[in-house]
């Protein structure tokens, strides 16, 4: 009796681990399908939509420069960028700017 017990082991074991592998390789064929028919056309942001290659407007400052990429992915890389005028190195508080005293 113990040797049918071995080989109804032996039989348990060889099964699932049969049926195991069929399960693998049908899971392998079916994923190569999924990733390329589901490949994005287009990069959606805020509410608009930009296709592979557009730059997209410099709404986030002048000093970005966004392209939508392949897989709809949007990369931005910074941009030189001049200055926009003098107020943009003016520390003085808003309102109307005093004359300043010749001291000299």
């Amino acid at each position: 009796m113990s040797s049918s017990h071995t080989t109804e082991n032996d039989e348990h074991q060889s099964g699932p681990a049969s049926s195991t592998e069929g399960n693998d390789l049908d899971m392998s064929s079916e994923s190569p399908e999924i990733s390329t028919s589901i490949e994005p056309k287009y990069c959606l942001v805020m509410g608009r939509q930009y296709q592979i290659g557009d730059k997209l407007p410099h709404d986030t400052g002048n000093c970005l420069e966004c392209i939508c990429g392949m897989g709809a992915k949007v990369t931005c890389s910074p941009h030189q960028c001049s200055p926009a005028g003098d107020e943009i190195n003016d520390y003085r508080m808003p309102g109307p700017r005093q004359p300043v005293p010749e001291m000299f």
